[in-house]
């Protein structure tokens, strides 16, 4: 055989090696979930339902709605009131009108109101200790976490990532929203939900709207990189509405980090509205993208043939030793299973606790 017919021969195992070995992308394992516990959240608030679900030690807190009357409700793993205390409908100290997140820090409960754009800070016993009025100049707060002391926002205009002094509210700094002003009815929702990281002292940016992507910050707001996987043609965008609804297939609504990976939904809610102004709410699969730290990839997906699809939204609100405590709330297939055939018209919130591999 010549030569140059040898090195051909070699040249061209070389590219087919490429195409079809180290070349090619490490697809995501693809892992059943193991329910390890479900238990219903009783009287679940509606509204920014995966915000003001978390853990926090070695149980699950939630927001109960009943009447003029909030509660903030403490279980343990297995379904178990430990305790709750409760928050009175109205404007004035103590008092709230509508729940758009809850953080637990330091045995202080944190109650962000997106009506009185207000922060409030209770004991665990419910004792109100005192709240911050956010300003003008950070927009639409929608999402809000600590890391370490520091306490951080994500706002749908004017402050894209902020950081608030916690004893007066004022705006410290911030990464300008690319959209200044109220947003337009049409345009697309930037961003979505925020939340910090522990193990590696970033910010996370989740975006509602597609591409599917996570996007990572220093303290310092300096973009470090993204998590993304999927397809623009899988999902509709997440655009507003008048009031300043949204409607469309909400993607990162939430997320939950351990050591290693970083924990989503797949899809967190799928809202449309038709040409009567009616909303419909298709069924989604219940699935969790967990993403590599180490690499940046996803590692893989969680699905569950119990579970199968659901209608409503669903959520990854924390992690607790070796376990991801999901969140699964509305109606559908999803919601049946969990409350053991009940198939009706009322709005139901179920914590499902999966093992993490």
């Amino acid at each position: 055989m010549k030569p140059y017919t040898v090195l051909f021969l070699f040249l061209l195992s070389a590219v087919l090696l490429s195409l079809t070995g180290c070349g090619t992308a490490e697809k995501p394992q693809i892992i059943e979930m193991n329910i390890l516990k479900t238990f219903e959240l009783k009287d679940i608030a509606g509204g920014n339902i995966a915000c003001t679900v978390g853990v926090y030690h070695n149980s699950i807190y939630y927001t109960r709605r009943t009447g003029d009357i909030f509660s903030i409700v403490f279980t343990d793993f297995e379904g178990r009131e430990l305790s709750h205390f409760d928050i009175p409908r109205g404007k004035g100290p103590g008092e709230a009108v509508m729940a758009m997140g809850v953080k637990v820090k330091d045995d202080i409960v944190y109650f962000y109101d997106l009506g009185l754009m207000r922060l409030s800070r209770f004991d665990l016993n419910g004792r109100f200790l005192d709240s911050i009025d956010y300003t003008p100049e950070t927009g639409i707060i929608i999402f809000f976490a600590f890391l370490n002391d520091r306490l951080f926002i994500h706002s749908a205009n004017n402050t894209y990532i902020g950081e608030i002094d916690p004893a007066t509210g004022r705006l410290l700094r911030s990464l300008p929203h690319p959209i200044q002003g109220m947003p337009e009815v049409g345009a697309r929702l930037v961003g979505g939900m925020m939340d910090t990281d522990p193990y590696t002292n970033e910010i996370y940016v989740g975006h509602a709207c597609k591409p599917y992507r996570i996007e990572r910050y220093d303290t310092d707001f300096n973009l470090l990189g993204t998590f993304t996987y999927g397809k623009d043609n899988e999902y509709e965008p997440v655009v507003y509405q008048d009031h300043l609804r949204i409607a469309g297939d909400t993607l990162v609504n939430s997320l939950a980090v351990d050591r290693d990976f970083i924990y989503a939904p797949h899809i967190g809610d799928r809202e449309y509205v038709d040409q009567k102004n009616h909303v419909v709410r298709p069924e989604y699969p219940v699935e969790v993208y967990a993403f590599s730290k180490k690499t940046g990839k996803l590692s893989a997906i969680y699905k569950s043939k119990t579970l199968g699809v659901t209608q409503g939204t669903f959520g990854t609100v924390g992690t607790s030793d070796g376990k991801l405590v999901l969140i699964v709330s509305g109606y559908g297939h999803a919601v049946t299973a969990l409350s053991g055939g009940i198939d009706d018209s009322k709005y139901r919130g179920y914590a499902v606790i999966i093992e993490t591999k």
